[in-house]
């Protein structure tokens, strides 16, 4: 999507405030985007809206100041803004309409399988791995096929579900290289292949190089920067993981896997020792996906760690009847921390909070 904004001279308006004007906007066939400016005394205010186009409702709007002789970093702002406001609203759009689609179709299949996916339980993830199945049975080279039935391998992985989908983490791992050979220049398949092979086979270096040619591809999109953060936390990079998953949550502020990259912020704050900070974001995460283990293993460390012993030990007694993690010895095959202190200062907290070592 490209925000055009009109090349009007400065001078012409440094002295008053000019009327509205309206400026042009490409956007999909069932959402159109459209914006008006206002200057005065050499300063520049866009208005910016998207709008269903088949309904009429208002989707997005934000206003942008700026100097009025550099149009081109407000537009820059925009389109940063608009990317991050309607890719999940366009997703969560295509997932009802494949509901309504023919079948023998892969990307009805494919919208399906985003949906179950979407429904974050452990009945739905299996549920998109059959659906995303036919869609690959359909289409081989079907590249957003073998990316979303990756990223359902690593939501099994992380709740505790892994051994009910065929193949283990080695299918999921086969699926997400699949992904990255169909999906070179592919976004959501350099994202869902690349995490994939990190969480799933422990290939940092390649992960990264996909999700950093996401990130050159798209850097308005906010997926390259929330995978990456999580690559920062395996590697133990916990400056650069906040970092990125800054850059993720403002770019799409309301996505609805915002829940998950948040754990990324927090275990990056628990790694640096500010436990308070990572037990507010992982219960946060908690109330938004009761049963997502990462922050739930998470909350019970950094509450041990922060001395509220009973807190951590309610917590863990809340873990121990869903997670498949028996000793804190297994945790290395739950996460691919590179780093031995972080390992440890895991495994303290957990065993702090009653895990048995």
């Amino acid at each position: 999507m490209r925000v055009g904004l009109c090349n009007r001279s400065t001078e012409a308006h440094s002295r008053k405030t000019s009327q509205p004007k309206n400026f042009t906007a490409e956007g999909s066939s069932r959402s159109n985007t459209s914006s008006k400016a206002a200057y005065a005394q050499g300063q520049a205010r866009v208005s910016a809206q998207l709008i269903n186009a088949e309904t009429g409702a208002h989707l997005w709007a934000e206003n942008f100041e700026g100097t009025a002789d550099n149009v081109f970093a407000l537009q820059d702002a925009i389109t940063r803004s608009l990317a991050g406001a309607i890719a999940p609203k366009l997703l969560l759009a295509e997932l009802e309409r494949a509901k309504r689609d023919p079948d023998e179709n892969p990307r009805v299949y494919l919208g399906r399988g985003w949906a179950s996916l979407f429904k974050w339980t452990r009945v739905g993830n299996a549920e998109a791995v059959r659906l995303l199945r036919k869609a690959m049975a359909l289409d081989p080279e079907f590249v957003l096929a073998p990316a979303a039935a990756a990223l359902c391998y690593n939501f099994a992985k992380s709740f505790g579900c892994l051994e009910g989908l065929p193949g283990g983490s080695a299918e999921g791992a086969r699926l997400a290289r699949q992904a990255l050979v169909l999906g070179k220049d592919d976004v959501i398949a350099l994202c869902a292949g690349g995490f994939g092979i990190a969480y799933l086979d422990e290939d940092l270096d390649g992960a990264f190089d996909a999700i950093d040619r996401a990130v050159a591809i798209n850097s308005a999109t906010a997926s390259p920067w929330a995978m990456r953060a999580f690559l920062h936390v395996f590697r133990g990079e916990q400056h650069s993981a906040l970092r990125d998953f800054q850059q993720a949550a403002e770019l799409s502020p309301r996505d609805p896997r915002l829940f998950a990259w948040q754990t990324a912020a927090a275990y990056a704050h628990f790694f640096e020792g500010r436990y308070e900070r990572a037990s507010a974001l992982a219960n946060k995460t908690i109330r938004e996906q009761p049963g997502y283990l990462p922050a739930l293993r998470l909350a019970a460390a950094s509450a041990a760690l922060d001395d509220r012993l009973d807190q951590a030990r309610k917590l863990m007694e809340r873990l121990r009847e869903i997670d498949p993690l028996k000793r804190c010895a297994d945790l290395a095959t739950q996460f691919p921390l590179m780093r031995k202190q972080d390992f440890e200062k895991l495994a303290q907290g957990l065993e702090r909070a009653g895990l048995p070592a």
